[in-house]
């Protein structure tokens, strides 16, 4: 048994050593680290638990935010890319036309057959629509605001309806609007020539590079004997004519066969009775002149916004309705407009614009000095009386 005085245990081999200050002999050292080194080790080891448990806390703080910041970040990097595409490909396809000049909008003034056009908006390819390539390099294909989106949204109705081919358009006005060689309208931006839809033998669309003519048969005449008639595709892009909602269509001028099949396929797909009877009525055959066997011709009405500057001649079909004048006043044109006009546009377009529209103050005297000039001997006055023209002529 250990000396009591010791101080020592049996677990304490230092016991039987009688130094009071004990922590100075090496052999008690030794002892102590002998006896603790088990807890010295755990104790190392639950600091290092520790440090890892507060590093893991500290990261799974940020960890998150930061993984949320990097998502954030790119989804708005992506919908900015897609923002650009977007708008890109809207205006390749047709969904945005080309704003008219600032501070004026698209204005038709006259009559077709006798008028001109203020703030041209053109109609661009896209995915929807062509050009001919027989009027490409004429570049007639400007007009209203009103007549541009109408083509865009029908080119992608068709489109949508029955994909696989565009619009085929031939030419609509001059930028400035007055006489183009080979018509006696599309002067004031409110007139639009429409190639068929065609197909070939095995009835895959095709895109010919100039009007195809068809008989009643539906198959192409002369060189163009291997095409053939859309007769689904054209009636779908003579209905949704038809039936815009914001553009009111006066005529649609085409061959009286072609009407015939027309309207057989539009009893064939059961075409509304409503459809059917503004179809009768708006598609006809001009009594003189080109007979349509090759494209449509399609009119529309004055926009209200237009009016009185803007001129129709009836008939005015029931569902449209005869325009009020006293209702219906011409949005102002301000004296900064007016005058960028008169400086880029022929002078009888600003003469016309005179004629028709109210003046006053700078903007009179811009009118009456833009009015000295006489217009070129192919253009005529807006303000002058309307010839004895047919509301059918072309």
């Amino acid at each position: 048994m250990a000396d009591p005085g010791s101080g020592a245990g049996p677990h304490q081999p230092w016991g039987r050593f009688r130094n009071p200050d004990r922590t100075c002999d090496p052999r008690y050292q030794e002892a102590q680290e002998q006896t603790h080194a088990p807890s010295l080790a755990n104790a190392s080891l639950a600091r290092n638990l520790a440090r890892r448990r507060r590093a893991a806390y500290v990261g799974g703080m940020f960890r998150p935010r930061v993984v949320t910041l990097l998502l954030v970040a790119g989804a708005m990097g992506i919908l900015g890319v897609l923002m650009v595409v977007s708008q890109h490909a809207l205006a390749r396809m047709g969904g945005v036309a080309e704003a008219a000049p600032a501070g004026l909008a698209s204005r038709s003034l006259g009559f077709p057959w006798q008028g001109a056009l203020l703030g041209a908006v053109a109609l661009r390819p896209s995915r929807y629509v062509r050009h001919v390539a027989e009027y490409r390099d004429r570049g007639h294909f400007y007009g209203t605001l009103e007549l541009v989106r109408l083509l865009q949204r029908v080119a992608r109705g068709v489109a949508f309806r029955l994909p696989g081919a565009r619009l085929s358009v031939g030419e609509l006005s001059r930028r400035y609007g007055g006489e183009i060689g080979g018509h006696q309208s599309h002067q004031n931006g409110r007139d639009v020539d429409l190639g068929f839809y065609v197909n070939d033998r095995n009835g895959v669309p095709a895109e010919a590079s100039r009007f195809v003519e068809f008989g009643r048969s539906g198959v192409g005449r002369g060189r163009d004997r291997h095409l053939r008639f859309d007769d689904a595709r054209n009636w779908e892009l003579v209905s949704r004519l038809l039936t815009d909602a914001d553009a009111s269509v006066q005529y649609i001028f085409v061959s009286r066969a072609l009407k015939r099949r027309l309207l057989a396929e539009a009893r064939q797909r059961r075409a509304p009775a409503w459809v059917l009877r503004r179809a009768r009525v708006v598609m006809r055959e001009p009594r003189r002149g080109h007979r349509h066997r090759n494209h449509f011709h399609v009119r529309i009405y004055c926009p209200p916004a237009h009016l009185p500057s803007c001129r129709d001649r009836g008939p005015y079909w029931p569902w449209v309705g005869a325009p009020s004048l006293l209702a219906s006043e011409p949005a102002p044109v301000a004296a900064s407009s007016w005058a960028s006009i008169s400086a880029s546009a022929p002078a009888w377009v600003a003469a016309s614009m005179a004629a028709s529209t109210p003046a006053s103050g700078a903007v009179a005297a811009s009118a009456a000095a833009a009015s000295a000039t006489p217009p070129p001997s192919d253009t005529v006055a807006v303000g002058r009386q309307a010839h004895a023209t047919s509301f059918a002529t072309q």
